[in-house]
């Protein structure tokens, strides 16, 4: 055989293991870029779940400062009723006798207040 009946067999041979014209050479390439895609696809996944679980925190965060916001202004309408009650009392007679009926009934209205 010669060099060019060679060289023909040869280039048939990397035609049909390529499907295309395809240089071998190039082939390397192209599993470096496969390999590199296949790992931006894993990260992009990774990037994906760790974003929903985020996402998923900051709804539970949300929903604590909301029932925090709650209870603090719960709180302060007790307390301003109880002030009221507190000033209430103030113009009642201050004998010791009154003031633990008094006392009594502001701890009573404050417990009916309170849910």
């Amino acid at each position: 055989m010669d060099e060019d009946t060679i060289d023909a067999r040869l280039a048939a041979v990397e035609r049909t293991l390529t499907d295309s014209e395809t240089a071998p050479a190039s082939l390397a390439d192209e599993a470096t870029l496969q390999r590199r895609l296949t790992d931006v696809e894993s990260k992009i996944d990774a990037l994906e779940t760790r974003l929903a679980d985020t996402e998923g925190e900051l709804t539970a965060v949300r929903a604590h400062v909301g029932d925090a916001r709650r209870v603090d202004a719960e709180t302060e309408r007790i307390a301003e009723r109880a002030l009221a009650l507190a000033r209430e009392t103030d113009t009642d007679d201050e004998t010791p006798t009154r003031t633990m009926s008094v006392l009594s009934r502001l701890f009573a209205r404050l417990r009916a207040l309170t849910p």
